[in-house]
């Protein structure tokens, strides 16, 4: 679990995806589909995130929309 510096978003990993979620209004804006994730931090502009996996494989995500929508997220090259 993360949180977004202003305290808004939170940011919960799951076995194959990280759910960022409206901590206010505790509504589910996005699911990210982002393969096997051992943890998540969020950066302190709140537009990005990352995961690291069991292996130590570590991916930067960037947040584009937060929108609820489905679908994998595009990792930033």
């Amino acid at each position: 679990i993360a949180i977004s510096a202003d305290g808004r978003l939170l940011f919960v990993a799951h076995i194959g995806d990280v759910e960022v979620w409206d901590a206010p209004s505790r509504k589910l804006l996005r699911t990210y589909e982002v393969g096997s994730v051992r943890s998540v931090d969020v950066a302190p502009d709140g537009r990005s995130f990352a995961t690291a996996s069991p292996g130590g494989l570590a991916k930067i995500w960037r947040i584009d929309d937060l929108a609820p929508q489905s679908g994998p997220a595009q990792t930033s090259p």
